[in-house]
């Protein structure tokens, strides 16, 4: 028999590092004996018993409880012929970091199971299922150690980069002349973009302004310009991604300069772009008042 240019033959492969054969099978019915020989556990169903079998009994072990999400399950059953569960462990400074971003790094790109302690706090412990030789138990789980040590740096990098970014912006408010209370835009084809701001002024009064400009941003700069009224020259604008991903948080700096040629730095930092550059450039007008004053 021949399908898509292969002939069918007698010879069958079996687990890559167990027993990777070749194996004769002489006739249909011992394929299924020959696999289960060769360290092929055959069928889905078999496989996920024997993963939630060995995570069961480490978790009676541990006294830990494991998280299995179906989608993950269900990878890891397929990427694996003869599945062994092993534990693995990482560094407890990364419980610092919200547990949602550390199992997230943990279950949507290793495929690894955390470990969660009785009391529903994440433990620094996870499971790696395996499809390696399970008489090499240590190098595999070194191995996978080190790979979520690098995914778990990076998480922990970027959640204290959106740390440091919201403290930031946290110090340019509290010391702000005129504070952001609100901007909305409406821009789109045909439409004219145009801008709604409301600042909260020195003493405390709030005022809102309408205005269009060329793009949505330029709508709001000419709405902001309205209410605080300072002679300025935007020179810089500058978008920096401050994490990744479609809801990373942007930050913006922007570059200003007064009547008498002194330049202004500001920036703001907001999950919404609109809202990074309305503070930005908000923040440097506030710095050019400052030192008028």
């Amino acid at each position: 028999m021949e399908f898509a240019g292969l002939a069918s033959g007698r010879i069958t492969r079996g687990h890559r590092f167990l027993a990777p054969g070749p194996h004769e099978v002489a006739n249909a019915a011992d394929l299924i004996g020959i696999l289960r020989a060769a360290k092929v556990v055959p069928s889905e169903e078999e496989r996920e018993a024997s993963i939630r079998a060995q995570v069961a009994e480490i978790e009676k072990k541990t006294g830990l409880v494991a998280e299995l999400p179906a989608k993950t399950m269900e990878e890891v059953v397929n990427l694996t012929e003869f599945p062994t569960v092993m534990v693995g462990a990482f560094d407890e400074l990364f419980l610092a970091v919200p547990k949602e971003i550390t199992v997230d790094a943990m279950l949507m790109h290793q495929r690894y199971f955390p470990l969660f302690n009785a009391d529903g706090t994440l433990s620094n412990k996870f499971l790696i299922t395996s499809n390696g030789d399970p008489a090499f138990e240590a190098n595999i789980v070194d191995g996978n150690q080190r790979v979520v040590a690098a995914r778990l740096y990076d998480a922990k990098f970027f959640y204290d980069e959106d740390l440091e970014a919201l403290v930031n912006e946290r110090d340019r408010e509290e010391c702000a002349i005129y504070t952001l209370e609100g901007v909305q835009v409406s821009c789109g084809f045909p439409l004219k973009p145009t801008a709604t701001v409301t600042l909260r002024g020195p003493e405390g009064d709030v005022r809102t302004v309408c205005d269009w400009g060329a793009g949505p941003i330029d709508a709001v700069y000419k709405a902001i310009d309205q209410i605080v009224q300072v002679d300025n020259d935007l020179s810089e604008f500058a978008v920096n991604a401050v994490t990744r991903g479609i809801d990373a948080l942007g930050e913006v700096t922007v570059r200003v300069k007064a009547a008498g040629g002194e330049v202004y730095v500001g920036r703001g930092a907001d999950g919404d772009i609109i809202v990074s550059s309305a503070k930005a450039y908000l923040n440097a007008l506030n710095r050019l008042l400052a030192e008028k004053r």
